[in-house]
């Protein structure tokens, strides 16, 4: 039986995606993938639409005029060539010659003239005394340096120090140890220790101790070298190293008060073991109904798991043994042993660091939240004081603090919880549950001021649809004028993606936007109070401006070549941080859809929003991705579920083609809706997790509260990624609708999950 969603999507405008699709010529080019109805309205476009057919023109324009030359590609090529040499601890003398002659002319390249040069120095010196000169400067170089040039300066650094040990290992055996040459040798060893020891790479001096003879007064001195600065750093030394060195009576004490890491593992490993028993002996008593759980034998058994830990928290790191302790009590919880959970999530707290703290704490307070014993969770809340440390708090937990004080009636202080999140968390998914449930709790005077109200009113300015459906957030954003230094990095980027080097297309990326989050951190943290000068206020104003506008650019351009996750990960941390605002044109940017057309075209019966959603979330529409698991294509199908689904043999190279993956996933997808009788969370989770997880959760994990199900289930999913994956593509669901004006269609309810309700 074929799928019907219960509302059709009209799609008024789309955001151009490809242009060249250097990266991926299976996929459309731009004409293709932009709707018609664009062109048709455009005398009609309000602000937003005038945006983004702004911004669409000069990522046209700026892929253009910054497309690289072949002679361009050629001299990145040999970048790349040195670049994987020094990755070998190797400096090709031929390429280093080519490009230390020629880089001054390559303005594209002007970062890269100083690792140049300091590895063409490399190359050309013989003597230790050369590298003792510069190897300390490129740490200086490095700390200063942005993007590859970094990278590059990190590994002529450590080429240095391997050339410089190498070139030791003479002096070292031939000249006496009151030499000129072993005395600056030893000094510059003391001087620099720290640099050495805790560099990319200390096989060479490993290597070098290893070479000295035992006994001489250079062994001697260098083992005291390094004895002084362990002792000093309070670090213990590496094992290598002291298998290299004399052990004095002091370090020899130091030792006996840390004890080695390998000690700890083992003990650490007990301690894991130990849950992971507990764990599957209850697994096995539930899978059996007929064997009935004793409540106090398990507790004496939890209280011998913590007693182990108490005798021995001197070889158990908290950081260590905190992620299994919160296992087990998540554990307990989902199999409703909340009595036993609630013990082991309060001895988690007790060892947690402290960005852990309040974690523990969220768990302690949601034992009670989904038993609905919303007076104790209040009080686990005033005892941990939560609401004077909001800041620690993650949005889960103000949300679920939120909904459980609008249990209790305290409506004021839930909406302004509520508000909190949607405000500082535009694009997390309890804040879009808070963008729901934050109208059904106000008056029905403060619902109608929200229908009439200006961007600044104090309700409409928090709610998402009121706030990202403005049209006077986005219409004064320029994108005419694009700086040189933004072209360039854009330029870089093409020429990286064309030699299908993700790793260096990923440096360009965040260097720049970490280099413009700094500038406008600076200028927001700037006196902004009426005392400040028209004109510093102007300087703000332009340059958060220009922010906004370079970093839309910029991820349109990854968008375009392909790379969609990076472009995510920008735009949605330059939003999290308030450098960039969460109006309607970033949006459009941040949901693509690349597709469409193709999803439409395949199965007229299932909604596209679902399929854009769910690809978003698995592959960032990369038609080529692969998962550690062997997960293949847009919809991350797994070979062996492919072929069961489609009846017949597939080869890997057909997974990676756009439609036969969409074909078959989106029948798989339909093919699980429907065994779930179209509980959307069900199919989602079987569809990440598997079905026979999915069927156990539903079995033993999944509960049904009196009011918002829903939100219950989601938030009860025991593997953690698939919670995220879950949350994840019902978010991307509300901002599809959102962005493709389809939220007067949506339902306020919670339960009806943004009328993604579905029947055979």
């Amino acid at each position: 039986m074929y799928l019907k969603f219960l509302f059709s999507v009209i799609f008024l405008s789309f955001f151009p995606v490809f242009l060249t699709n250097a990266g991926y010529p299976q996929q459309n080019s731009l004409g293709n993938k932009i709707s018609s109805k664009v062109g048709e309205s455009a005398a009609a476009a309000d602000s937003t639409t005038s945006s983004m057919l702004q911004l669409r023109k000069s990522v046209e324009n700026i892929i253009t005029t910054t497309t690289p030359t072949e002679d361009d590609i050629a001299f990145a090529r040999k970048i790349l060539a040195l670049y994987f040499s020094l990755e070998k601890n190797v400096i090709s003398k031929d390429v280093i010659k080519e490009l230390n002659k020629s880089i001054a002319t390559r303005p594209i390249f002007t970062e890269l003239i100083a690792p140049i040069k300091n590895a063409y120095k490399i190359s050309n010196s013989q003597k230790f005394i050369d590298y003792i000169g510069l190897c300390p400067s490129l740490k200086e170089d490095a700390t200063s340096a942005q993007d590859y040039h970094k990278v590059f300066t990190s590994h002529i650094e450590r080429v240095c120090y391997d050339h410089l040990f190498k070139s030791a290992l003479t002096i070292i055996k031939k000249e006496k140890f009151s030499s000129p040459e072993v005395i600056t040798l030893l000094q510059f060893i003391q001087n620099n220790f720290s640099t050495i020891v805790n560099s990319n790479n200390t096989t060479t001096f490993i290597s070098f101790l290893g070479s000295i003879r035992k006994g001489s007064e250079s062994y001697f001195k260098l083992s005291d070298i390094a004895s002084n600065f362990y002792i000093k750093e309070k670090i213990r030394p590496p094992s290598k190293i002291l298998q290299k060195i004399h052990i004095n009576s002091d370090l020899t004490s130091f030792i006996q008060h840390y004890p080695a890491d390998d000690f700890s593992n083992v003990m650490v490993r007990e301690y894991k073991e130990d849950i992971t028993q507990l764990m599957d002996e209850i697994r096995r008593k539930r899978k059996n109904s007929s064997v009935e759980l004793n409540h106090e034998e398990y507790e004496k058994k939890i209280e011998a798991i913590i007693t182990y830990y108490l005798h021995n928290k001197a070889n158990l790191p908290n950081y260590k043994v905190y992620p299994y302790t919160l296992l087990l009590g998540r554990f307990l919880l989902n199999q409703k042993l909340y009595v036993l959970s609630e013990r082991v999530f309060r001895f988690s707290n007790s060892i947690a660091t402290f960005d852990k703290f309040y974690e523990s704490v969220y768990y302690i307070f949601w034992n009670k939240v989904v038993q609905e014993k919303h007076d104790d969770a209040l009080d686990v809340i005033n005892e941990f004081k939560v609401k004077d440390n909001l800041g620690r708090a993650s949005v889960k937990m103000i949300f679920w603090l939120a909904y459980t004080l609008s249990r209790k009636g305290d409506q004021d202080e839930a909406k302004k919880l509520y508000k909190k999140i949607i405000d500082q968390s535009p694009l997390n998914y309890h804040s879009v549950m808070a963008s729901k449930l934050l109208p059904t709790i106000m008056s029905e005077e403060e619902k109608k001021s929200l229908s009439t109200s200006a961007v600044s009113d104090e309700f409409s300015k928090h709610l998402l649809s009121e706030r990202l459906n403005s049209k006077h957030i986005s219409s004064n954003i320029s994108f005419s004028q694009i700086p040189q230094n933004i072209k360039t990095r854009i330029k870089r980027i093409q020429i990286w993606s064309k030699l299908n080097n993700n790793y260096f297309t990923n440096l360009e990326a965040t260097s720049f936007v970490n280099l413009n989050e700094l500038i406008a951190l600076n200028i927001n943290n700037k006196d902004s109070s009426a005392s400040a000068s028209t004109s510093s206020l102007e300087e703000k104003q332009k340059i958060n401006k220009d922010y906004h506008s370079q970093i839309l650019i910029l991820i349109s351009v990854l968008s375009e070549l392909g790379y969609y996750n990076q472009s995510f990960n920008i735009l949605n941390s330059a939003i999290e941080k308030g450098f960039v605002k969460s109006d309607k044109l970033s949006l459009q940017v941040l949901f693509p859809t690349p597709y469409l057309k193709e999803i439409e075209l395949l199965d007229s019966s299932i909604d596209p929003i679902l399929i854009l959603s769910l690809i978003r979330q698995e592959s960032a529409f990369n038609p080529h991705a692969v998962s550690s698991a062997g997960a293949r294509g847009l919809m991350q199908l797994m070979p062996k579920t492919a072929r069961h689904t489609a009846r017949k043999n597939l080869s890997h190279s057909q997974l990676g083609d756009p439609v036969t993956n969409m074909k078959i996933g989106i029948t798989y997808l339909k093919k699980l809706i429907n065994r779930y009788n179209g509980n959307l969370i069900y199919a989602l989770a079987a569809y990440n997790a598997g079905e026979r997880n999915t069927q156990k959760w539903i079995d033993h994990v999944f509960t049904s509260n009196s009011t918002n199900s829903i939100l219950y289930t989601v938030e009860m999913i025991p593997f953690t990624e698939t919670q995220i994956y879950v949350q994840s593509i019902f978010r991307n669901i509300y901002f599809y609708k959102l962005v493709h004006e389809e939220m007067k269609q949506d339902s306020p309810s919670i339960d009806k999950f943004f009328d993604i309700v579905l029947r055979p």
